[in-house]
């Protein structure tokens, strides 16, 4: 409080308009905060991710439409590999608010590959279901007996968009990433 009434004290004998002067700095710290705000945010829902147990370094997870595997956790954001080896920066503060899948933490054996294919290339749903099987056999003694599925998620005018899913008799990342 003497420091306050000093200051003021000073700056009245300068004849510094003590209004204008708490105006100009009002003004400023608004824009600096407006300005800040995205990385302040971001640097919050760091603190409240890292202090969480969701997500580790190494978890394999999806987050909003990516999926990989934590590979850096920071203040700001959040590093992905994803299956293509793409490095995937993440702010945390979208993190925060998007819906996580941790494939690591549920302990799930179930992989499901996505794709899309042309209208035109396909004879039958079961035929390529036949084809896909044929194709990862070298690794059948890793996969589950039955556990084939072959899913129409969406049937567009041209293409269809699929999904291939098999059940892994172990959680085994890399073994999911060389059948990919």
């Amino acid at each position: 409080l003497t420091t306050a009434v000093t200051t003021i004290t000073v700056l009245s004998f300068f004849g510094i308009d003590i209004r204008s002067l708490f105006t100009g700095i009002t003004i400023v710290a608004a824009a600096i905060a407006i300005i800040t705000k995205d990385y302040i945010a971001n640097i919050i829902s760091g603190i409240a991710i890292s202090f969480s147990d969701e997500i580790s370094i190494g978890d394999f997870v999806k987050i909003g439409e990516h999926k990989g595997k934590v590979i850096d956790i920071s203040i700001s954001r959040i590093t992905l590999l994803n299956d293509f080896d793409d490095i995937i920066f993440i702010p945390n503060n979208t993190v925060y608010v998007s819906e996580i899948i941790n494939f690591t933490k549920k302990g799930i054996r179930r992989v499901s590959i996505d794709f899309e294919i042309d209208l035109a290339t396909l004879d039958t749903i079961e035929g390529l279901e036949a084809d896909l099987v044929d194709s990862i056999q070298e690794f059948h003694e890793s996969i589950e007996d039955g556990s084939f599925r072959l899913r129409i998620a969406e049937i567009q005018r041209d293409h269809l968009k699929l999904k291939f899913q098999y059940i892994l008799k172990s959680i085994n990342r890399e073994l999911e990433r060389e059948i990919r």
